[in-house]
């Protein structure tokens, strides 16, 4: 017996002409049209090859990988960061960062707390300092989501700048221990951070981007949707929102953690397409990619990355406006398949 999430698309399949039902749950392809599936097949499984490659090409944002029913961000690491990370801990650095970081956290956690502008800070804080005692395995493995907990601390400095300069605004500013505790955090981890190769390698191509306010707001639309669908582990959902809030695109760090929060989005909407497409497009017997290689065991997920393609639509379509001329078509393809498989 088909499961009843597979059924669905095996409806559309026969309704298209494609394969014809014998009887209940068994299905054949239809009669004349074995080379045109294969055919399609081929053409799809060429597209989503290629929007594959952009996305792991991309120079911001994590990756994206299924985790179950989910997405997941993937960690990019080699054995060199683990050499690091046991190098860092050994030689007692870790322990000094954290201890800075504990010691921050005590020092605003309780002055702050009820002032909004600064709840970003008090999260992150304690997310820091459990990296920084994380086992060397661990640690290199967490390195890209250390890197934007760094950068969002480092946004602080930048923010208490700028309250400093504006007499008529309402916000808090940081008291004079509290700012030289968060400028001593800073450093001391952006240094261990960039210790790692990822770290350094991470830093240097967020710090590129080319800031734009547009690719913010259309990142934050599409986030909005990605919240509501339950597609990625709930784990990243505050990662990524903090970094999308990031609108002082003037700063170095503010323009970094935006980065990656765009990037990340943009990776997110670009597997939904692979994920959604893999079923809608027919191909049920096995894809192609990262993301496309387990989609045919993981129908829930498809259903849930289509739900965000069909939401997000327009904002997916304007997302992929700077890519290539094939990729952005093959975005707007899939999105037009995706939209027919659900009429």
């Amino acid at each position: 017996m088909i499961p009843k999430t597979m059924r669905g698309a095996l409806s559309r399949l026969a309704i298209e002409g494609i394969i014809k039902r014998i009887r209940r749950g068994l299905y054949e392809i239809a009669e004349n049209e074995n080379d045109i599936l294969f055919e399609n097949n081929g053409e799809l499984a060429t597209s989503i090859a290629n929007l594959q490659r952009y996305s792991e090409a991309m120079s911001t944002g994590s990756p994206v990988v299924i985790s179950g029913s989910f997405f997941s961000l993937g960690q990019t690491w080699d054995q060199s960061d683990v050499d690091v990370a046991k190098q860092l801990i050994e030689t007692g650095r870790c322990e000094i960062a954290r201890r800075k970081v504990d010691r921050l956290y005590e020092r605003s956690s309780q002055r702050l707390k009820n002032y909004q502008i600064w709840n970003d800070l008090i999260e992150t804080l304690p997310e820091l300092s459990e990296w920084l005692a994380m086992p060397p395995e661990q640690m290199a493995k967490r390195v890209g989501v250390a890197w934007e907990l760094s950068v969002t601390v480092g946004r602080f400095i930048d923010l208490d700048k700028r309250l400093s300069t504006d007499s008529d605004s309402p916000h808090l500013r940081l008291d004079a221990d509290v700012r030289l505790s968060l400028e001593d955090v800073n450093g001391s981890v952006g240094t261990l951070l960039r210790e790692f190769p990822t770290g350094a390698a991470m830093d240097d191509r967020h710090r590129e981007w080319n800031a734009s306010q547009e690719a913010i707001e259309v990142a934050r639309a599409i986030f909005i949707n990605v919240e509501k669908t339950n597609l990625l582990i709930a784990e990243y959902l505050p990662l990524i929102a903090r970094a999308l809030k990031s609108d002082d695109l003037e700063s170095v760090q503010g323009r970094k953690s935006a980065g990656w929060g765009v990037g990340t989005v943009k990776r997110i909407g670009l597997a939904s397409i692979i994920a959604a497409s893999t079923v809608t497009g027919g191909l049920v017997g096995g894809a192609t990619g990262e993301v496309g290689a387990e989609i045919t065991r993981q129908t829930q997920l498809s259903d849930k990355a289509a739900k965000l393609v069909l939401k997000s639509k327009d904002d997916l379509i304007e997302m992929s406006k700077d890519a290539p001329a094939d990729i952005r078509n093959a975005v707007e393809d899939f999105i037009k398949r995706i939209e027919n498989s659900k009429r």
